[in-house]
């Protein structure tokens, strides 16, 4: 296993900028090629539906193998920090991916694409590191909520999320509330 995950780590070092620059600008330049021309090739709702269940697959895989290192090597590991390393990455990855979704379609409509590709935007601003992704998606996000394309339970946990990272503590509202 730490074979596998040394060779994953290498390769991303490989195809990405070693400072991270580029994390709440822009992708570097062939990371950004290749996302308009994927983009591009997409011309219907089933190929957006697939495009999207991709990137999402894409950003559970890391996610499940990551719970797996945890149980086997512990929060304090080499391998631990290696795994996070590899999520970080795909996270910026496919933030760049969603936000040019978002600049070319929209947020996508759940009738149309399924639950789960529709969640996708969602789901990978909400795993972005950083403040700024969800301030400059609130509004898409804020309106997909309301045209009933994002649950409730997934804004409020953006909310619960957005609230924590600008104000560094929980928010907590006494009971009884409704």
């Amino acid at each position: 296993m730490r074979f596998y995950v040394c060779i994953v780590t290498l390769l991303f070092a490989c195809i990405t900028d070693k400072n991270n620059n580029y994390a709440t600008s822009a992708p570097p330049g062939e990371l950004a090629l290749a996302i308009k021309q994927e983009i591009q090739a997409i011309s219907n709702a089933s190929q957006l539906q697939q495009y999207l269940e991709k990137i999402h697959a894409r950003d559970q895989l890391y996610r499940t193998e990551e719970k797996r290192i945890l149980s086997d090597f512990g929060h304090d590991s080499p391998e631990y920090d290696q795994i996070w390393e590899i999520i970080t990455q795909i996270d910026l990855e496919n933030y760049f991916r969603i936000q040019a979704v978002l600049d070319e379609f929209g947020y996508p409509e759940i009738d149309s694409v399924g639950e789960t590709a529709a969640a996708t935007p969602w789901l990978i601003i909400h795993h972005s590191p950083f403040y700024e992704h969800r301030v400059s998606n609130f509004d898409v996000l804020f309106k997909a909520y309301q045209k009933g394309d994002l649950g409730e339970n997934a804004f409020d946990l953006f909310l619960t999320r957005m609230y924590s990272m600008k104000y560094h503590n929980s928010f907590r509202m006494p009971s009884p509330y409704k």
